[in-house]
This record gives structure tokens, sequence and C-alpha cells, in this order.
């Protein structure tokens, strides 16, 4: 029961700021521009020097999930279940062995997808985090089911396609997932 609530909360929380957002837009625009910067991981993801700053939505569009392994994320502004993950998955997602074998690229659900990009059927819910393997669609894990069972359910699917973590790294699986392809 207390987990209906915490989505509710967001839930509630969300509608407000969309409410607020278009009666008055410039009010809430003026109102939250510290937040606005907030909500946005992969551009303060950018300005550290490390892995992460390489899968920025720029170079999704550019067609980098193409290239090898990657896990890429559909997402949305407003989703409650989004901002969970960036809270208890995203600053330690590019350290570990998961996200050094399937680097993360982040997507809007409503965007087109980038180019070369194959989903077995499109994306209906988010967060939707896509396992491809040069551009093509292996496997999926549709939602946040919390941060115990995402990384179980993340290792599985990378261990059901030979990419095991901390095995090698994106480059050496890369290489492979092409040569298969």
């Amino acid at each position: 029961m207390p987990a209906f609530f915490d989505t509710w909360a967001g839930t509630r929380q969300a509608l407000a700021a969309l409410l607020l957002a278009l009666l008055m837009p410039a009010a809430a625009a003026a109102d939250t521009p510290t937040e606005a910067a907030a909500d946005t991981p992969t551009e303060a993801a950018a300005d550290t020097p490390t892995e992460a700053a390489a899968d920025t939505p720029t170079e999704a569009a550019a067609g980098v999930p193409g290239k090898g392994v990657r896990l890429l994320m559909l997402d949305q502004a407003w989703c409650a279940w989004c901002e969970r993950w960036d809270a208890e998955i995203a600053p330690a997602y590019p350290l570990t062995s998961e996200g050094r074998a399937a680097p993360l690229v982040r997507h809007d659900i409503w965007d087109p997808l980038p180019e070369g990009v194959r989903l077995a059927r499109p994306a209906r819910y988010t967060p939707t985090f896509v396992l491809l393997c040069g551009g093509r669609e292996l496997g999926r894990i549709e939602g946040y089911p919390g941060d115990d069972f995402f990384w179980g359910l993340l290792s599985r699917l990378l261990q059901e396609h030979g990419l095991q973590p901390g095995a090698a790294s994106a480059e050496t699986t890369g290489a492979r997932c092409n040569a298969q392809s």
C-alpha cells in the first residue's frame, strides 16, 4: 500500500505542475529555472568527463544507438517512474559492469527513433529499457520495478544474449554484436 501512495503523490505533483504550466506558462517558467535544469540528468552528466557523457541525446539522434551494444532508455517528461530511476539508478549506472557492457542512451518515447534503430514492437510505457545490438532489439524491460529488481532483470537480459556484465567492455561486445548481425 505505501507504493500506491508514493505513486499517487508523484502523479498528483506532476499533474499540479502540468496545470500550472498550462494555466500560467510565463509564471511557471520564471519560477522554476533551476528545477528545469535539475530534471535533465543527461545535461548534468555531459559536464562530467565520464563514459556517460558519450551517450547524450544529441549523439542518440546522430545514430549512436546503432553502434555496438547499447541500452536505450525510452522516457518522457512527467514520468514519475523515470524520475525514480534517475534518482536510484542513473548516478551509478555508468560505473557498473552492466553500464560498461551496455552504455545508456536516453531517448524521448514521443520522438522518432534514431536512424538505424529497429524495435521488435513499439514502446508503450515509460520507462522502457531496450537492449540494442547494432541497432537491433535483443530484449527489453518495460517499466521500472525498483532498484533491486532492475539490476537482476538487466543482468539476466545481458546474460541471455551472451553479454556478461564485466566480462568485456562495450567495444568488445559491440564488435561481437556487429559481427553477428
